[in-house]
């Protein structure tokens, strides 16, 4: 499963949805899956958004608003 699908089908669960092993284990799959890309970049930007998906998840919402505060750099 690309990590960018990975990301749509989680993208439909909301904090009222618990997150459980199988989720985990498919945001595993997708980042592993990242590691693999060619474009350093964008499995970056991929591999932020699935991060910040899921502590907003687990109620981080403030901690995912500060780091997307922050300036991203990338190669």
């Amino acid at each position: 499963m690309l990590a960018s699908s990975l990301l749509l089908f989680l993208d439909g669960k909301t904090m009222n949805n618990q997150i459980n092993e199988a989720d985990i284990a498919k945001l595993v799959t997708g980042l592993k899956e990242l590691a693999t890309f060619k474009d350093i970049e964008a499995a970056h930007i991929q591999a932020d958004d699935m991060l910040c998906w899921l502590l907003e998840q687990l109620g981080y919402k403030e901690v995912v608003d500060a780091y997307e505060d922050i300036n991203k750099w990338y190669a």
